[in-house]
């Protein structure tokens, strides 16, 4: 776990790093540190298909949503051949 931790810190992408793969972006509408717009500035770090998902709830929505969750991740990933 250490390196874990210690290869988060230290990595640091060039700030227009593109991937040629799609990009399921989700994040909640009162998240105190993402806003919308934020998360939608992912949309310039792919070559490939961009979805944008708004869910209620703040930093942890996740947790909130697990089924909306699974199932969005399904979809992308079915429908981009995954």
């Amino acid at each position: 776990m250490r390196n874990d931790y210690r290869a988060v810190t230290r990595y640091r992408p060039a700030p227009d790093a593109v991937v040629d793969t799609p990009v399921l972006c989700l994040t909640g509408d009162r998240d105190p540190r993402v806003a919308p717009d934020e998360a939608a500035a992912w949309k310039s770090h792919t070559s490939a298909g961009f979805r944008l998902e708004i869910l209620p709830g703040e930093h942890f929505f996740l947790t909130d949503h697990p089924d909306t969750v699974v199932r969005l991740v399904a979809e992308c990933a079915e429908r981009n051949g995954r």
